[in-house]
């Protein structure tokens, strides 16, 4: 399951037998813990200071603070070596990354800068 930083707390307490708090935004992963087909999430995020990556199960997008993107299929190019933001058959995917990526930020407080195009 995809995880992100934040559900280490949540995970942790609720081994320890501790109780979670109603404003914890992280995720438990004690069920991916007892089930490695658990899925905890559907995508995660990413934030350092060149920009924000989100990776789901098929997908890692990387949108940089100079507007510039990354978008790689995982599920044939785990290594991330062929980057397909500027791939016309690509957009429908590269679009709802966008999108997904928005919601988690604004969620969190943060925001994109314009749409750009690809990282070399």
């Amino acid at each position: 399951s995809l995880a992100e930083l934040m559900d280490l707390y949540p995970t942790l307490s609720e081994l320890a037998g501790l109780s979670i708090p109603e404003e914890t935004q992280g995720r438990s992963l004690t069920s991916v813990l007892k089930n490695s087909n658990a899925n905890v999430r559907s995508g995660a995020l990413s934030v350092g200071k060149k920009g924000y990556a989100l990776r789901t199960t098929d997908w890692a997008y990387i949108r940089y603070q100079d507007a510039t993107e990354e978008l790689y299929n995982m599920r044939i190019d785990p290594g991330q070596f062929t980057n397909l933001a500027l791939s016309a058959d690509q957009g429908k995917h590269l679009a709802q990354l966008r999108e997904q990526l928005s919601a988690k930020l604004n969620a969190n407080g943060l925001q994109l800068r314009k749409q750009g195009k690809k990282k070399d």
